[in-house]
């Protein structure tokens, strides 16, 4: 509480005191506890955040899951930030309604530095005595290592630097990138859980006089995974096939239902060979591709 003496005496000799407390009271909506604070918080919004180590990947707390104390969850825009207890929660109390605020974990803060937050994070506008709930699972990443190579017609493979590297996902959207040093190593690190396909920059395999290999398949599970010498040999220079990731199989298989999923489950990279004004045309096009590339 804020306390505020207030001393007077007039020439007619009298003599008055007073003493002004000025507190706040605001309620977190995960635990019922009350904190108290020198300022009025009615006019305020809150963030009442729930953090925890997410272990089956289904995005939810739930039994097996481990509550993570010391995490810092920012207010970023409104300046101001919060750890998590023991029980894993972080109040923020007194956010000022007046400015839209994204929430996020500070990734680097009071946990495991191979941990990624399952969740981005939201932008909220504060409202005077409301405090919005928050859920932030954290998954363990992944990394994968390696050379990249290209294969010689004669004598032994020669390394490639300065090619580029991406890991894409299902959706065809590219997650992270990076670049082989003087000796060819690459490393991705930190990658979240899910299923990625690593793919080789086009134009760096022509500068190389290489070709590029089929998109190699990368699966990070929930208990995190690293993959250590994962070495990639680029071919000798040839036709190269442009490949760009439309759909995952899951979708791929809702746009055709009769599909046999099963079947195709980890053998198969579907690529989109675009389309044409007429089927001729594509027929044409896809035959010439099947017999060159088969």
């Amino acid at each position: 509480a804020t306390l505020s003496p207030t001393l007077s005496y007039d020439s007619l000799g009298a003599f008055s005191a007073l003493l002004q407390a000025k507190f706040g009271l605001s309620r977190n909506p995960y635990t019922g506890g009350i904190t108290m604070s020198g300022r009025t918080e009615s006019d305020k919004g809150g963030i009442a955040a729930l953090v925890y180590l997410d272990k089956d990947g289904d995005n939810k707390f739930s039994p097996g899951d481990e509550l993570l104390e010391g995490v810092t969850v920012q207010a970023v825009h409104s300046q101001l930030e919060a750890e998590t207890d023991k029980n894993g929660e972080a109040f923020i109390f007194n956010l000022p309604t007046t400015t839209i605020t994204d929430v996020v974990v500070q990734e680097n803060s009071g946990m495991d530095p191979t941990w990624v937050s399952g969740f981005a994070g939201v932008s909220v506008r504060p409202r005077p005595g409301y405090v919005t709930r928050i859920e932030f699972p954290m998954h363990m990443s992944g990394e994968v290592d390696g050379t990249v190579y290209a294969n010689m017609a004669a004598g032994k493979p020669r390394i490639l630097k300065d090619m580029h590297l991406t890991l894409y996902d299902g959706n065809g959207k590219a997650v992270m990138s990076t670049i082989t040093g003087y000796d060819g190593y690459y490393l991705f690190e930190r990658i979240p859980p899910g299923l990625y396909y690593l793919i080789a920059d086009g134009d760096d395999a022509k500068n190389n006089h290489v070709s590029r290999p089929a998109p190699q398949k990368i699966d990070i599970g929930f208990k995190g995974a690293v993959i250590d010498g994962n070495n990639i040999f680029m071919n000798p220079e040839g036709a190269d096939v442009q490949v760009s990731i439309k759909a995952d199989l899951g979708d791929y298989a809702k746009m055709n239902p009769t599909l046999d999923v099963a079947a195709l489950k980890d053998k198969t990279v579907i690529l989109n060979l675009g389309s044409y004004y007429s089927r001729e045309l594509m027929v044409v096009v896809w035959y010439r591709l099947k017999t060159r590339y088969e």
